[in-house]
């Protein structure tokens, strides 16, 4: 059976040609072609949540190459090659999880950037290349299990992303709301509601943390791509909003991320508290009140209980 590694170069020139394609049709495509020669048992092969073997590293070398930019994601389970990942394929280099810890953004989703700058790029791939092959830092089977659980934290959280952000402004809306519900702010689900569509002075979502509604926080979210940063500006709209309102708390979630002035106005800002929620706190809280996401499979650890072997029988 392939590895995932193995997968990476065939994924790519399937890619090729720069049309986009969903997740399905690469998988049977990579198998139909001589790239691998699975007999029957290893098409058999499954995983313990039920997922094919190899369809599960097909799907792994392509989260690897996205996480890395060699391939893009325009939306859920379709994707397209970048011209980074056309270099790579047309470099002839061994394409493989060293390879891909060269770039900067997969030492980000590894959770070890080493801060490499993008012209350090071609010069650490030819040593690598040119090198032994290294030897991983000794970790114990704890911290692999966290190492590997932070990572699909990570993809997990590209995918709610890019569902929130396929869904329209009022979805958003009510998703953030559920989600405060949940993680404490109200008395009761009843409590905790979304203005109308076109708005209410800059207000999203009004949620009473308790029941007669004497404690009352206000809620604004923005759900705007990565690249559009919520500005000053805006956090003062936010805060005039709260004054017309009479209200000490808000609550201002984004998709994307605030701006060092953004930030620098709320810590000033004497007369009201403000939390600011960006898109990687958002999503992390969605994974931990398990909204919009669902248990695959739980795995218990185990360790000796010498209280047990201390009782006298």
């Amino acid at each position: 059976m392939f590895t995932y590694e193995d997968a990476m170069r065939p994924v790519l020139d399937y890619l090729k040609s720069g049309e986009i394609k969903q997740k399905k049709e690469i998988t049977e495509a990579i198998l139909g072609e001589s790239y691998f020669n699975l007999s029957e048992e290893d098409r058999a092969q499954q995983i313990s949540s039920g997922i094919g073997l190899y369809a599960s590293r097909v799907g792994w070398a392509l989260s690897y190459l996205y996480q890395a930019g060699l391939v893009s994601r325009p939306k859920r389970a379709h994707y397209q090659m970048t011209d980074r990942g056309l270099d790579a394929l047309l470099s002839g280099e061994t394409i493989n999880k060293q390879y891909l810890e060269c770039f900067e953004e997969f030492q980000d989703f590894l959770g070890r950037n080493k801060n490499m700058k993008e012209s350090n790029i071609k010069q650490t791939i030819a040593t690598l290349t040119t090198s032994p092959k290294y030897l991983p830092q000794e970790e114990t089977p704890t911290e692999i299990i966290d190492q590997q659980l932070k990572m699909l934290h990570k993809e997990l959280s590209s995918e709610l992303l890019e569902e929130i952000l396929a869904k329209d402004a009022f979805f958003f809306e009510r998703l953030v709301v559920r989600l405060l519900y949940k993680i404490g702010y109200g008395s009761h689900i009843d409590h905790a509601t979304v203005t109308k569509k076109s708005g209410d002075d800059g207000i999203d979502g009004i949620i009473s943390s308790d029941r007669l509604g004497l404690d009352t926080v206000y809620v604004q979210a923005k759900r705007y791509a990565s690249d559009n940063i919520i500005g000053n500006n805006q956090i003062r709209d936010f805060m005039g909003a709260l004054i017309q309102k009479g209200a000490s708390k808000g609550v201002f979630i984004t998709t994307s991320d605030f701006s060092e002035a953004a930030r620098k106005a709320v810590q000033e800002n004497r007369h009201q508290v403000i939390a600011l929620i960006n898109g990687h706190q958002l999503t992390s809280l969605m994974i931990e009140y398990n909204i919009g996401v669902s248990i695959e499979r739980e795995i218990h650890i185990k360790r000796l209980d010498s209280d047990f072997f201390d009782e006298n029988f």
